[in-house]
């Protein structure tokens, strides 16, 4: 007889948390995985070249292409146009 705009509420809102946890798990993946790359090739490059500060910057290239990855898809899942 009478609406229940409650359970509604309820069942609209969990996808969305599940959506969010998954963007932001996938972010995270994102830099994480950019990061080791980058500071594995880096690695490589310094063993190969014999100069240790080259895993370091393999490592802060990884951290800016993950950034940039990560600001991309924020502005992609926000609703913003990049």
């Amino acid at each position: 007889m009478f609406a229940d705009n409650n359970g509604n509420r309820k069942q609209n809102d969990a996808p969305s948390a599940l959506r969010t946890i998954a963007v932001l798990l996938s972010l995270m993946m994102q830099l994480a995985t950019c990061t080791v790359v980058f500071g594995f090739i880096g690695h490589l490059l310094a063993d190969k070249w014999h100069h240790p500060y080259i895993t370091a910057v393999g490592i802060v290239v990884g951290l800016a292409v993950g950034m940039s990855g990560f600001a991309y898809l924020a502005k992609h899942f926000l609703g913003e146009k990049p």
